[in-house]
């Protein structure tokens, strides 16, 4: 039998239907309509039911890369605590996990016709609609308010024992090195200063920030247009397979970073920090951040694209690699040569240079 690995995108995501089937029957699900969503890292499919009942089942992936690492089964039982706690306590709309037979969250699935064994977790089906294009100024506000509500919750939740999520852009020695190491080995010794530049400036950021509770906790992470919907006024989030301790600026970063090739980028931008200063405070000298962790989402993505080079649904993966690198190249270049970038680092030009 052929490799999962080395099969066609089609291939691969008729292995993982099987797959799924055997999930849903945990579930106690059969003869469902299964409708294939996305295959990339993970991979989800919409759930249809004989009895018109409508879920999500997400399959997780089992390879990651020191940014995006793949999820444990307590992980993603993390997850799904919280969750639970941000619809029952914040009365936010969230996926509502599904339990299986046995009353757990999640599945381990294994199967012969896919290399390891893959963790399930199945999903109600939310309402609502994706909006790009005609996202206004009063959409992002409802986007701002929804984050600081979510912030709020993080505040005050407990972990539960055995809780447990990843740190964003925890960038330890053994970090910074794989980073390195990956995007030398692909793109040459000039992408590795580039990327070095952005990695000391993320760590400087998050040294002057903190880790204390009014700025720092549980977040969503991937908070962009694909993942936020609407539904009779009220915002819908989605995908919390980023989650994880980090900043609470990054999440504004994270939903601001994949506005900015819009024209009206800037009142976007007013709109969802006012509707999160509703809510939450955000002082001037923390919005001033946002700059520095939008390079920490281009750096992530640019090493999630090099992640996915053996990927069937990626064959433009380099194209995009050198893409994120030359944004953030230009990002570098102009914060070394501002004055928010001097305050920063005390450095003196070492970092300008590496990026002239």
């Amino acid at each position: 039998m052929q490799t999962f690995e080395t099969l066609s995108f089609r291939g691969q995501l008729g292995r993982l239907r099987r797959l799924a089937e055997d999930a849903l029957a945990e579930y106690r699900i059969q003869h469902a309509r299964l409708v294939p969503l996305a295959h990339s890292e993970n991979t989800t499919f919409r759930v249809d039911t004989p009895s018109a009942e409508r879920y999500v089942l997400r399959i997780h992936r089992t390879t990651g890369s020191p940014f995006h690492p793949p999820r444990s089964m307590a992980e993603v039982w993390s997850e799904t605590t919280w969750l639970s706690a941000l619809r029952r306590d914040a009365g936010l709309a969230v996926p509502e996990p599904v339990a299986t037979a046995d009353g757990s969250f999640l599945t381990l699935v294994a199967s012969e016709s896919v290399s390891e064994p893959r963790v399930c977790v199945l999903f109600r089906w939310g309402p609502g609609r994706f909006l790009d294009a005609g996202l206004t100024t009063s959409h992002l506000e409802r986007v701002g308010r929804f984050i600081a509500l979510l912030h709020d919750q993080a505040l005050g939740f407990a972990p539960p024992a055995g809780f447990e999520r990843w740190q964003i852009g925890d960038l330890t020695d053994e970090v910074t090195a794989n980073v390195a190491s990956a995007v030398g080995e692909q793109f040459g010794s000039k992408a590795v200063s580039t990327v070095e530049v952005v990695m000391d400036m993320v760590q400087q950021a998050r040294r002057k920030l903190g880790t204390g509770p009014h700025v720092f906790g549980l977040i969503h992470a991937d908070l962009h247009q694909e993942n936020y919907l609407f539904h009779r006024g009220r915002v819908r989030a989605i995908d919390f397979d980023d989650c994880g301790w980090g900043h609470f600026v990054y999440d504004l970063a994270v939903t601001l970073s994949e506005l900015r090739e819009r024209r009206d980028d800037r009142a976007l931008r007013a709109g969802l920090l006012r509707g999160y200063r509703a809510f939450r405070p955000l002082p001037p000298e923390h919005e001033r951040f946002l700059e520095v962790f939008h390079g920490l989402r281009l750096l992530q993505l640019t090493l999630w694209f090099l992640e996915q080079r053996d990927h069937p649904a990626f064959p433009d993966w380099e194209t995009e690699a050198r893409d994120g690198l030359a944004d953030l190249r230009t990002l570098a270049s102009r914060l070394a040569s501002s004055d928010r970038r001097r305050s920063l680092a005390p450095r003196g030009e070492s970092l300008c240079q590496l990026v002239e």
